[in-house]
Order: C-alpha cells, then sequence, then structure tokens
C-alpha cells in the first residue's frame, strides 16, 4: 500500500506579536517524495520512520524560522474515536483505528539532514540492469519482459495562509491530483487537526468525507474516493476557527490500495509412464511377443531416454530415444525367446533427463509338460528268479504332453518275458507311445523279466515327447548266485534173481551258481537187498541205511558220483530210497529206485 503524510504549520497571530514556522530547507527533496514516493516504497504505516519528518514546501517565500513546540498541543495528541468510516474497506480501517504520531519541531529540524541522503539517493547512479541480467545468466531484452508495472501518481496540497486571527474563521483547500497514468483506487485522505480549532464547513467536489459529528471529535476528516482517474483532481474546502492562541498543525496523510498485476509462469517438467502389453502365459519353447510404449505425461520434453527390458532380474533388451517430446509416445516391439518355466518376472524401467525414472513389472506364466518317470522294482533277487518292474509315467506340469515315446532297457542277460498290449519289443528295446498326458496325470506299464546271471542288473527307461521334454529313470536289481543240488540215480539192471549183484550209481551235481554247503546223502537199502561194498565216499551201516560222510562244499558245476554194489538175497519188489540233503541251500531231495528180485 502507497501512502505520504503531508504536514502544514500554522502560524497564529494576535495582533502584535506573531510567532513563525518553517517547513525543512529540503524543498527539492520534499517535492520528490511527495510525487514519486508511491513508485519507490512499498506500504507504509504511520510510524514509518523513513517517512515522519518530511514537510510540504510552504507556498510563500518567507524565511523559515525554527518552530517551539507547545507542551499542551503534545498533551493533547490522542486517537480520535467514532468517525464514520467505511467497514468494508481494510485500508479505510486502518486509517481509523492507526495512531497518529506527529513530528516535533526538533525531528522538523533533524529531518533536514536527511535531504542529503535523499539527493545522494536520487543523483546516485543505478546499477545497470543488463549487468544484472548477465549476472543472471541471460540476455535482458524486451522480448523477455513478462511483466511491467506503474502505480498513480498523488500530489496533495493544502493551500491557505499561513497565519490566522485568534476568534475568525480562516478559508483552507485541499487539493488532490492523480498526475499518473493509472487511476488510483481505495485512495484515503486523512488530515488531522488539534482539538482546540472547531471545523466550521467542510465540502467537496468529490468523493465522501468522514467528518466528526461534534467538537469533541474534531481531530481528524477522511476523505474517501473509491477511484481517482488519471490525469484529474478533486478539491476540498475547509473553514477553521481557533480560540487559543497556539500555533497549530493540519497534517495531511494518504493512501492507496496496491496495485496488483501478475504474469503467469508455466512450470515445465516430463514425466516418463510405461505400459506393458505382453500376453498372461506362454508356451515353453515359443516365442512371445510383446511390446512396451513408453509415453511423456509431462509438459515438459525428455532426453536421453533409456528403456531396460529385464527378464527375473536380467537384462535382456535396451532401447533408446534421443528426446520425447511432451504428448509423445515411443512404442518397442519385443520378441521373447527361450523363456524358462514357471513365473517370469518381466520388469521395464525407463529413464530420462532430467532425473526422470518409472518401473512397470508384469508377470508372464510359461507353462510346458514336465514328464517324469519312474522305474520301481525289486532290490534284490536271487539268480534265475522272476522280477517284476513298474514304469510310473506322469506329467507334474502346466501343459499337456503330447506324443510321448518310451523306451525301456535292461542289461544283457536279462529276459523279458511279459509286457501289456500295446508295448512292443524292438531292436532298441521295449516300445510304448502314448497320444497325451494331461497336466497331473499318471500312466503306468508293467513288464516281467527273469534274471539268470547273479550281480546287478539294470532296467533303464527312458522317455521324450513332442515338445522335447525328456525323462529318465534306472532301477538296479542285486541278483545273487544260489547253489542248486540235483540228485540222480542209475542202476546197472532194474530186476535180478536171488544172488545176483546190482550195481547203483549217486550223480550229485550242483548246477546253481554258487557252491552248495554241507552235502549229505543217506541211501536206504530194501531187505531182499545187501550191501557188497561202497565207493567214492566213505560211509557206514547203521539199520540198514548207509550213511555216507557229509560233503563240505560242492562247488557250482561240480558233480560227486558215489558207488554202491549190491547182492540180491531173496525176492521182492521194495525199491532202493536215496535222499540227499544240504544246508546252503536249504534243500531235501528224496529219490527212489527199482529194485526187483524173483
Amino acid at each position: 500500500m502507497n501512502s505520504l503524510s503531508v504536514l502544514v504549520m500554522i502560524r497564529i497571530s494576535n495582533g502584535d506579536t506573531m510567532n513563525q514556522c518553517y517547513t525543512p530547507k529540503c524543498l527539492f527533496a520534499a517535492i520528490f517524495l511527495a510525487v514519486l514516493a508511491p513508485t519507490l516504497f512499498t506500504a507504509h504505516g504511520d510510524e514509518d520512520p523513513d517517512w515522519q519528518g518530511l514537510v510540504a514546501p510552504p507556498e510563500s517565500n518567507a524565511s523559515p524560522t525554527t518552530p517551539q513546540p507547545s507542551s499542551r498541543r503534545s498533551s493533547r495528541r490522542r486517537e480520535v474515536e467514532n468517525v464514520d468510516l467505511p467497514k468494508d474497506n481494510p485500508v479505510a480501517a486502518e486509517l481509523a483505528t492507526s495512531e497518529a504520531k506527529l513530528p516535533t519541531a526538533a525531528e522538523f529540524t533533524e529531518s533536514q539532514s536527511n535531504s542529503a541522503t535523499i539527493n545522494e539517493f536520487i543523483k546516485s547512479e543505478p546499477k545497470p540492469a543488463a549487468n544484472m541480467a548477465a549476472q543472471a545468466g541471460f540476455q535482458l531484452t524486451t522480448d523477455r519482459v513478462l511483466l511491467s508495472t506503474n502505480t498513480p501518481a498523488i500530489d496533495i496540497k493544502v493551500i491557505g495562509s499561513k497565519e490566522v486571527e485568534v476568534g475568525q474563521s480562516a478559508h483552507f483547500q485541499v487539493v488532490v491530483a492523480n498526475s499518473g497514468n493509472h487511476d488510483a483506487r481505495g485512495l484515503f485522505i486523512r488530515l488531522r487537526i488539534p482539538e482546540s480549532v472547531e471545523v466550521q464547513l467542510v465540502s467537496s467536489t468529490g468523493g465522501e468525507i468522514a467528518q466528526p459529528g461534534n467538537k469533541e471529535q474534531t481531530r481528524q476528516i477522511v476523505w474517501q474516493f473509491d477511484v481517482l482517474r488519471s490525469q484529474s483532481q478533486q478539491r476540498m474546502d475547509l473553514q477553521l476557527l481557533t480560540s487559543a492562541r497556539e500555533d497549530f498543525q493540519i497534517q495531511a496523510e494518504w493512501t492507496v490500495l496496491p496495485v496488483n498485476q501478475s504474469v503467469d509462469i508455466q512450470a515445465r517438467q516430463p514425466e516418463l509412464a510405461l505400459s506393458i502389453n505382453a500376453p498372461p502365459s506362454a508356451t515353453y519353447g515359443e516365442q512371445a511377443e510383446c511390446s512396451i510404449v513408453v509415453t511423456n505425461s509431462g509438459n515438459g520434453t525428455a532426453r536421453n531416454v533409456v528403456s531396460d527390458v529385464a527378464l527375473n532380474g536380467i537384462v535382456a533388451k535396451r532401447y533408446e530415444v534421443e528426446q520425447l517430446d511432451e504428448g509423445n509416445e515411443k512404442t518397442f516391439s519385443v520378441a521373447l525367446a527361450e523363456l524358462p518355466a514357471g513365473d517370469v518376472k518381466l520388469t521395464v524401467t525407463a529413464t530420462g533427463d532430467p532425473e526422470l525414472r518409472k518401473e512397470a513389472v508384469q508377470t508372464i506364466v510359461v507353462n510346458r509338460p514336465e514328464l517324469n518317470v519312474v522305474v520301481e522294482g525289486p532290490q534284490s533277487r536271487t539268480a534265475g528268479t522272476r522280477a517284476s518292474y513298474k514304469v510310473r509315467v506322469t506329467n507334474s506340469g502346466t501343459l499337456s504332453a503330447v506324443n510321448i515315446h518310451g523306451v525301456l532297457d535292461v542289461t544283457s542277460g536279462v529276459q523279458v518275458i511279459q509286457f501289456p498290449d500295446g508295448v512292443l519289443q524292438q531292436e532298441e528295446g521295449i516300445v510304448w507311445n502314448f497320444d497325451e498326458l494331461l497336466p497331473g496325470e499318471e500312466k503306468t506299464v508293467i513288464v516281467q523279466c527273469v534274471l539268470p546271471n547273479p550281480g546287478t542288473q539294470s532296467i533303464s527307461v527312458g522317455i521324450v515327447d513332442a515338445h522335447g521334454n525328456r525323462a529318465e529313470s534306472v532301477s538296479r536289481t542285486l541278483v545273487k548266485a544260489k547253489a542248486n543240488v540235483h540228485l540222480t540215480v542209475e542202476s546197472t539192471q532194474d530186476t535180478l534173481a536171488v544172488g545176483d549183484e546190482v550195481t547203483y550209481e549217486l550223480y550229485l551235481e550242483n548246477s546253481g551258481s554258487r557252491a552248495a554247503d554241507q552235502v549229505s546223502v543217506v541211501a536206504q537199502l530194501p531187505k531182499h537187498l545187501e550191501m557188497v561194498t561202497t565207493d567214492g565216499l566213505e560211509s557206514t551201516i547203521e539199520s540198514g541205511a548207509i550213511r555216507f560222510k557229509t560233503i563240505p562244499r560242492l562247488a557250482a558245476g561240480e558233480t560227486k558220483v558215489i558207488t554202491i554194489r549190491t547182492k540180491a538175497a531173496a525176492a521182492g519188489t521194495d525199491p532202493i530210497y536215496v535222499e540227499l540233503a544240504a544246508l546252503d541251500p536249504d534243500k531235501r531231495i528224496a529219490y527212489e529206485s527199482k529194485a526187483d528180485v524173483r
């Protein structure tokens, strides 16, 4: 808010003695401040020390004298109350409630010393604007001017005689002029008059006047203008009457509403936005197509834009854009090959200048069959025995497996003797095919084998589908060797007469793959035969039974021959009975041979 205070000293004459008051000698500075101060200074209140002591120039050229302050006048300086001012204007409210602080004569004299400082300010050479602009980093030209302001130029003059007669009315005029090129809005002028001076008449050519209603409140008059047009002036007429022989002051203060002007400055900043157009799922082994869209959603230009495409945290692709203007977008087509099975995290990051960064994430589920095969078989078997093997094929993936081809292979010597329908025995092994295996589905194949040879025997299975998914499994069976003892009895003749001799040959054979332990043989002769002699093993006769000495170990493939020579003592048809026993393997064999005597 712009404001200014003007002080007029009035000299009082009683007819024979006269006291004189004068204004400061800095005539030029006072005029300069009265006219140009609103454009040089900002909002000013009543107590601003830079304005106190500035006095309007006198109308005459009389020599100034130093006024003497009146203690009576000072003691009466207080605020006027109950002045009818506009209630909706904050400036008027400020004028009505602010405390006026009039300068004393000593302050008057001291203010003269400020004129030199003011003159120095007026005469000082301002710093060139071009230099300041250069320091700011740009060239000052007229096409860069964004805001230019001007304020109204207010000039207030109080016109009248500097000497008045006690008891006689004196006429004064207050003239306000706006010599600027802009209208003054919200102009308020306040006149302060001592209580000892009676205001008899107040009128004006324009504006609104608020004045006191009785003598006790005659200390201020407010003159208000909603608008004082450029290059125009208005006048107020005052008629004052003083009844005391005392010099007094007429103080004029004015203020206007601030002149507000603005310019819109647009702040520009780029901003990156990302979008990913990718399928939610893909098939393992197939290429997935997606697109990345980088958009500048801000209102500035993005530069040096770099977009990285990462799969599970590993950067796979990089795209660069030198400049991306506001509202523009750039689309990149991305072919994703060799995606791993499962959830793949697709992360796209876009960065750029100045300090731009944006990230977008999408998960692609890569579906694939997951073939599994397990061969279940016995851990051990005895050589020459059978074994059953179950082949279990499952799909634990998220996609159906098609055209599954399986092959079962066995160790040399293993004999596959039984398999289900649809399974073929070919040169490469036992072969079968499945058309389709759904996710979570299981199919089985059972084969029967004979394991003739001791040692570790392997049954291996391999499967593969149309997508190239493979699985393998092996079952190993430890085949243990076994002893296989056989007993064969042969005689020289089946029928004989009494007195004839007959020889029986006992063949003990181990056709197994390991030795037989603790092999024993007992021969029981019928009553009509008598033992003559034995050969091959030591023997004893107990109660008609011929017991041969136990063979501690009969090696694999070994054959032991025992001979019993007998003589027919009487007629009879009972056969000869031979028993073979072994501890390992636990085996017992009985054999009968004819021995007819007629």
